[in-house]
């Protein structure tokens, strides 16, 4: 039979959680490891919220609220990372998504710099200031002057098959985004953006900032209602908002400020990163005054990302990552403004076992578990992966693989490999409607041999058939 030599690796990252029942799928206290390594981050307000990292591989992690991290797609070289996309080095973009390992290149794109992406569609900035935009929105349909705008801005199940692919749209941009609207700022001061409400409220705003100020940055809020704001980073070190056109708001200044992240929901709140690796949360409050606070408990930050109020991502120098407060996004009717928190419970982000099959990730739908000091993994999705057949009849598991077989009864000890009982560490048991068998008994069951790397908290098996 020929002989092959196939490569799983396991990286275990748990959440350092309190164990809880007997059968739950959360590790015991000090199992989990931290995130590290990420060279960038960003968050997506879809579902209950979505935590964003790209490591120094280029491997993507993402998160809902506040769970461990799963493992994404890689590509190699890859140094930004938003909602959609990925830029990579040599200044090309590629585009992903949660739940699925593979990633392709977007057509007709070099020399980028900048990327963004929301559910109103991407933006691509390049070296030259020439921005590119895509995408079926509303939104994009202004920006690029497409022929279909009314047809889009009314009647959002119309398309332009032009906008699924980049567009130049303008010149001479410094800096742009996407979020709730789309908007950019030109080299000569003027800030435009394009926003969509409903489908009788829709159009263009545009702003300068006073005096002979200069951009450095916009961000574009996001608002559960309605269309967004726009937040902007001057030359001088000052902060503004902007909504509706008109004229922008000072909200703070400080001159060791170098980046701003504008939250989510009514309440207009960002996150400010300063030259002393020092986080502040900021907002415009209903009563059209502002506020400033510096966060306590993060230090050496290079980058952070505003969630809802009170609540963010931030990268250290290090490469880790860092979370505080709530995801989900809550509509405000009282119209209160919520005090700004600047000593909020600042958390690492942890990640759940990962699996890579021939050096590509394999994503799994339910993460290993721990259980009696034995790791325990998803039978079914593993043993398909490997092209194993498995069958399910009252409690009794039959899985095969070329010639191997392996008989198991769910919360037995006892198996049977090839016609041979073997003992397991640990039972199997259901979670969830799942069968999670113990690693270690899983490699034995296919031939295979276990190192297990401690200092990483990665498990490498290797098959031999």
């Amino acid at each position: 039979m020929r002989k092959f030599l196939a490569y799983l690796s396991l990286s275990l990252m748990l959440l350092a959680s309190s164990a809880s029942a007997a059968y739950a799928a959360s590790p015991a206290p000090g199992e989990g490891r931290a995130l590290s390594g990420i060279v960038d981050i960003d968050f997506t307000a879809e579902g209950d919220g979505t935590g964003l990292a790209l490591d120094r591989n280029g491997t993507v992690w993402y998160w809902h609220g506040n769970e461990p991290a799963k493992r994404g797609p890689s590509v190699p070289g890859a140094v930004k990372i938003t909602p959609k996309l990925l830029l990579k080095r040599d200044g090309t973009v590629w585009e992903w998504k949660p739940g699925s390992s593979t990633s392709h290149q977007v057509q007709g794109l070099s020399s980028i710099r900048k990327i963004s992406s929301s559910n109103a569609g991407s933006l691509a900035l390049d070296n030259t200031g020439n921005l590119w935009a895509w995408g079926q929105s509303c939104q994009v349909a202004i920006a690029a002057n497409s022929k279909l705008v009314q047809d889009m801005c009314s009647d959002y199940q119309a398309r332009d098959p032009l906008l699924d692919q980049p567009i130049l749209i303008t010149h001479d941009i410094v800096d742009a985004d996407i979020n709730t609207d789309l908007a950019f700022a030109r080299k000569d001061g003027l800030i435009e953006q394009f926003y969509y409400g409903d489908n009788v409220h829709s159009g263009a705003n545009s702003y300068r900032l006073p005096g002979n100020r200069k951009v450095v940055s916009i961000s574009e809020n996001a608002m559960s209602a309605n269309r967004g704001a726009v937040f902007v980073f001057a030359d001088d070190g000052s902060l503004w908002y902007g909504f509706n056109g008109g004229n922008l708001h000072k909200i703070a200044h400080n001159s060791a400020f170098r980046s701003i992240d504008a939250g989510y929901e009514a309440q207009l709140d960002s996150l400010v990163t300063d030259s002393k690796g020092q986080v502040w949360t900021t907002s415009w409050n209903s009563d059209n005054t502002s506020s400033s606070i510096k966060l306590k408990g993060l230090s050496h930050i290079v980058k952070a990302v505003a969630r809802s109020i009170n609540s963010g991502l931030a990268m250290d120098k290090s490469g880790k990552v860092w979370q505080w407060g709530k995801t989900k996004l809550t509509l405000n009717f009282t119209h209160k403004d919520s005090p700004l928190n600047g000593s909020p419970k600042v958390l690492p982000v942890q990640h759940e076992l990962t699996v890579s099959w021939n050096g590509a990730n394999l994503p799994l739908t339910s993460a290993p578990i721990l259980r009696d000091g034995s790791l325990l993994v998803p039978m079914r999705e593993l043993f398909e992966a490997f092209g194993a057949k498995v069958d399910y009849n009252n409690g009794q598991i039959h899985a095969s693989r070329g010639e191997r077989t392996l008989w198991l009864t769910v919360y037995s000890k006892t198996a049977t490999i090839d016609g041979k009982q073997s003992l397991m560490s640990t039972a199997s048991i259901y979670v969830d409607g799942k069968t999670y068998v113990p690693l270690r008994f899983l490699s034995q069951a296919l031939g295979a041999a276990v190192e297990w790397k401690a200092a990483q908290g990665d498990v490498s098996i290797v098959l031999n058939k």
